[in-house]
């Protein structure tokens, strides 16, 4: 595994989307530069737990209006399920990817909730995922939270095809911290590497 950093080059990105707005993806303006990369850093995760609201997806789909991931942001929102989740450990929002099919060309469930600690009472339609101890590289930016997470996971399919990483495509997950009108986050991306 070669694990370089390199430079981000910028990436344009445009979208008025928000994650707590309505459930339809605006249009990226094209072409995209997925040769685009930013630095990173690999480091060993503790293992934790998530407790969230989920749906099985691809990237395929995410990038038409039928995707799912925006209406799962927008129920966490809307019913308001972030303080209904007992035993939160920080007031991040976690995102994970897992269960992958194979690679990131096919399907993965997408959880949406928070870190949790010990038995959680679950709300209906929720349930509880354990995310592995494993080597993760890190990707981190700031920003409109739907660009900000495009332009990382960019970043990291860049890395990935050029051979910077080897994906595990176990489970990775991301972390957010979004301003309190939900239109700037701070964000994390965590994805398992081969060691």
């Amino acid at each position: 595994m070669n694990c370089r950093n390199r430079l981000a080059t910028t990436v344009e990105v445009s979208s008025d989307w928000h994650y707590a707005s309505e459930p339809r993806r605006q249009a990226i303006a094209e072409p995209v530069d997925m040769t685009a990369q930013q630095p990173f850093s690999v480091s060993k995760r503790d293992s934790f737990q998530v407790a969230g609201i989920s749906a099985r997806t691809t990237n395929a789909l995410e990038s038409t209006p039928q995707g799912k991931i925006p209406a799962l942001w927008a129920q966490l929102f809307a019913e308001k399920l972030l303080p209904k989740i007992s035993h939160r450990i920080d007031s991040t929002i976690a995102v994970l990817y897992t269960s992958y099919h194979s690679d990131r060309t096919q399907a993965y469930d997408y959880v949406l909730g928070a870190h949790v600690q010990g038995d959680d009472v679950l709300q209906p339609g929720m349930s509880v995922y354990a995310v592995p101890e494993g080597i993760y590289a890190t990707f981190a930016g700031s920003g409109e939270p739907q660009a900000t997470v495009l332009r990382i996971w960019q970043s990291i399919w860049a890395a990935e095809d050029a051979g910077d990483i080897e994906r595990a495509y176990l489970t990775d997950y991301e972390l957010h911290e979004l301003s309190a009108d939900g239109s700037t986050t701070q964000v994390a991306i965590h994805v398992g590497i081969r060691s």
